[in-house]
């Protein structure tokens, strides 16, 4: 994939993490699916390219990808050349709660909106509110 540089993070949700039908090695593949997604959601990389990637047989790769999309966790949509099995296009989608939105936000908007920060200060009005509702007595 000359040219091409992968996301400088990637995203493994919970709900992949601990699924325990999957290989730890297919959870980590997952995460650089999502590091190759583009805006649209999608990766086009090659088995060849994660072989090389990873140092394991073509084959590996193709028992991760199967068993990610077996749990779900991804889908894979393959175009073939009219009238023929030889594979032109082969496109891995990801699914998940709320992971295409975050793989087109960038990192300093997740943070903002992460800042425990605004957590405390919402946690501070609510005793002073509660405090002032149900005062001491003396």
């Amino acid at each position: 994939m000359e040219g091409f540089r992968p996301g400088y993070y990637a995203i493994i949700p919970a709900k992949v993490r601990y699924d325990n039908r999957l290989t730890p090695n297919a959870k980590l593949l997952y995460g650089e699916i999502t590091a190759l997604c583009n805006e649209k959601g999608f990766c086009w990389a090659t088995n060849r390219y994660f072989s090389e990637l990873y140092g394991v047989r073509i084959e590996t790769i193709s028992v991760w990808i199967s068993s990610l999309e077996k749990c779900g966790h991804i889908n894979t949509k393959i175009i073939y050349r009219k009238g023929t099995k030889h594979i032109l296009n082969r496109y891995i989608e990801i699914y998940g709660e709320g992971i295409l939105k975050n793989l087109n936000t960038p990192i300093e908007k997740i943070l903002k909106d992460n800042n425990t920060s605004n957590l405390i200060v919402k946690s501070n009005n609510y005793l002073k509110e509660k405090k002032s509702l149900n005062p001491r007595k003396k």
